[in-house]
């Protein structure tokens, strides 16, 4: 994807460059009202709200990759969200509540990992990082912490 955007963007500069230093180009000035603004992203913008969809988590995940990052709290320790999918139209799990993927209450489309209830759907989640640990497939995590499953994630 960056190195897309860095082949799109020279690109444009190419085009662009020359039509400015020949004063082709003429400025028009932003309409006010029409701009929109974004706040300043702060770390605990990347803290996951289980209340809310899954597919909203999954973007927030994708979107605030490498900073903040999505992370929640499992028994007073942080945990790294890395890699997530929604899987929509899932409600039987409660928000934040940890599942083993493809059993009661899950869904096999999760890989046989690890979902967790959001407020519309599940978060299927193939690979986190418990604080001070090695990020780790969550079929792998499972193994070392199979206490996991069941939790209720802060």
């Amino acid at each position: 994807m960056t190195a897309a955007l860095f082949s799109d963007g020279a690109a444009l500069l190419n085009d662009i460059i020359p039509q400015w230093a020949a004063g082709a180009l003429v400025a028009v000035p932003q309409v006010g009202s029409q701009a929109t603004y974004s706040a300043k992203i702060e770390r605990s913008d990347g803290r996951a709200d289980f209340r809310l969809p899954a597919a909203l988590l999954a973007r927030r995940q994708r979107a605030y990759t490498p900073w903040p990052g999505l992370y929640t709290r499992w028994n007073g320790v942080e945990v790294k969200l890395l890699q997530v999918d929604a899987i929509p139209g899932r409600d039987d799990i409660a928000p934040g509540r940890v599942a083993l993927a493809g059993g009661a209450g899950a869904d096999s489309d999760a890989g046989g990992g690890i979902v967790i209830g959001a407020g519309d759907g599940l978060l299927a989640v193939r690979r986190l990082q418990l604080a001070g640990r090695r990020a780790a497939a969550a079929a792998d995590f499972l193994r070392g912490y199979p206490q996991f499953i069941g939790a209720q994630l802060d």
